[in-house]
Formats: C-alpha cells, structure tokens, sequence
C-alpha cells in the first residue's frame, strides 16, 4: 500500500537513508493516526515540506532535520498541530524565509531551527515554548522584534540564537 493508506500508522520512522531519495509525499498528511514523524539525515530528500502536514492533529513530534536538499519555507499550516510539543527542523541548511507563525501550537515545548537559511523571526510562538534554538540563521529581525518575541513565551529556559544576525542588546 501506499504510505498515505496506513491511517492506524502510530509512528512512522525514514532515517539515516542514503537510498532513500526524491520529495516528500503529500500524502503523509493522510495518517491521521500518526503522532510521530521522523524523517531526518537523508541526505538525498529534496523539495519543500508539504502544506498536508498541518492536517496530522494527532501529531506530537515532527522531526525533520538535516535532510542537506530540503529547500523552500515553511508551510503556514504547522500552526494548525495543537499537539505537537516537539518540531525540529536543525541542519536543513537551504529551508530559508521566515519562521511561521506557532501560536496555535499550543503544546509545542522544543522548537529547533538552528543551522537553516531562516531569515525571518515568526510574530508568535505558543507561549509553551520552553526550548527555541534558532542559531546560526541569518535572521533579520529588530530588537523591538525580538523582544515582542521573547517576551511572549514565559516559560522559556533555553534559548540560542548564537552566529544570528539578529541584534541583541543586553541591558
């Protein structure tokens, strides 16, 4: 069967593949059951991250990182995984542009985009945030941006935005 026909899949694991290759398929939006997807360092997947992904409600842990040829934004629709409580997107150094918005996120604890192109801050991340690693990203934001930012996540205890660009002033 096709990877979208497994609608009672729990969790579905492609990692560490050299063979595997090609795009991620659309159709993973279909496993509604899933709650953990674990696609990283498979340094031959290309394309964008699907606008189908923010249809797995059921979905806690989105772990997509260090795939070398993932390019393009975000999609919006992460916004719309309430469940989600990990989303980490580290080493995929050509997914550019900004971070989405996450307020409606409202479980997501950890939240890693370190070593990407992101150029942008998002406006809002679910006050939830406890972990947020955006290091090494051009980022492009003000001070007064940032500080909005932050200061809408009280629960945060761990933050690095190390070799940014983002202006930081310590007071």
């Amino acid at each position: 069967p096709e990877l979208g026909q497994l609608t009672k899949l729990g969790r579905l694991f492609l990692y560490n593949s050299p063979i595997l290759s090609g795009t991620i398929p659309s159709q993973l939006g279909q496993l509604t059951s899933v709650t953990g997807l674990y696609l990283y360092s498979n340094p031959r997947i290309s394309g964008t991250i699907p606008s189908e992904l923010g249809g797995l409600l059921s979905l806690t842990d989105l772990n997509i990182y260090t795939n070398s040829m993932l390019s393009g934004t975000l999609p919006s629709e992460l916004n719309n995984l309430s469940n989600m409580d990990t989303l980490d997107l580290h080493g995929n150094i050509v997914l550019s542009g900004s971070l989405p918005d996450l307020a409606d996120a409202t479980r997501l604890q950890l939240l890693d985009a370190g070593n990407c192109s992101l150029s942008g801050l998002p406006t809002a991340l679910s006050p939830s945030v406890t972990h947020l690693y955006l290091n090494n990203n051009p980022l492009v934001s003000t001070t007064t941006e940032l500080s909005a930012l932050l200061g809408s996540m009280p629960a945060l205890h761990v933050l690095d935005l190390g070799f940014s660009n983002s202006p930081i002033v310590l007071e």
